[in-house]
């Protein structure tokens, strides 16, 4: 059996330790084989999307951190995964989700209104371990290379090249500090479209997209088999004791 101690200050850290004994009072013991998996980010939109008032396109573009944004975990669909608590950021656009099973890949949806009123929608993958508090960004540059990666895709995500997926959403995020306004991150029709341009003026972007679509899109678990492993991760010990981690 694994343990870890893991530190309750931002940044998280996690150490592996063999037994966890008489941890301090900064400290909490885990038992991951009971618990699950962690995922740990951070949601963060382009000024332009989220305020109001008068700009330059430089600092319309600029990211900044999103609160009270509501965070799950879902398939490749976009359907948040039965079981999985939704969360929401904190102040400073951070969340945390605690009890996810390993060993799958999800993609991590963000939900939040826009400085117009309508709802914006942010997302990103990800495939948490129990060896690791695992950190995601989601950002206009990681949800116009997801929604690029899983164009028409239902059932859970496949197993992806994670490498190649940060890449990608690096080439992307290029592309976009050249734009005199940002894209709106919830026309993903406009977005994909926009990728497929950069994709075929750019050799490295299209290759990575390719590389992550091709495990992305063939998952080897059935929802069936989550939904199993997300039963056991609830009916663990209960962790509302803990302070709130991001």
């Amino acid at each position: 059996m694994r343990r870890f101690a893991l530190s309750l200050l931002w940044p998280s850290l996690v150490f592996t330790l063999p037994g966890c004994a008489q941890p301090g009072a900064s400290v909490v013991c885990l038992d991951t084989a009971a618990t699950g998996a962690f995922v740990r980010g951070l949601v963060e939109a382009p000024k332009g999307l989220t305020a109001t008032g008068t700009m330059t396109s430089e600092e319309a573009r600029a990211e900044i951190p999103v609160e009270a944004a509501d965070v799950a975990l879902a398939d490749a669909s976009g359907a948040p995964i039965p079981g999985l608590v939704h969360h929401r950021s904190d102040a400073d656009g951070y969340f945390r989700v605690l009890k996810v099973p390993a060993g799958f890949a999800y993609m991590v949806v963000a939900r939040a209104p826009a400085a117009d009123g309508r709802e914006l929608t942010f997302k990103a993958l990800t495939t948490p371990t129990t060896a690791t508090d695992t950190p995601v960004e989601l950002s206009l540059a990681s949800t116009l290379v997801t929604q690029a990666i899983l164009e028409g895709k239902t059932g859970l995500v496949g197993a992806f090249d994670t490498a190649s997926y940060a890449a990608a959403v690096a080439k992307v995020q290029e592309r976009l500090a050249t734009l005199e306004t940002p894209p709106d991150p919830s026309n993903a029709a406009a977005g994909i479209a926009l990728v497929g341009q950069w994709s075929q003026a750019d050799s490295e972007l299209a290759t990575a997209l390719e590389r992550v679509r091709a495990g992305a899109g063939a998952p080897a678990a059935t929802p069936q088999t989550l939904a199993t492993e997300v039963a056991k991760t609830r009916e663990a010990e209960p962790l509302d004791a803990l302070s709130p981690i991001y």
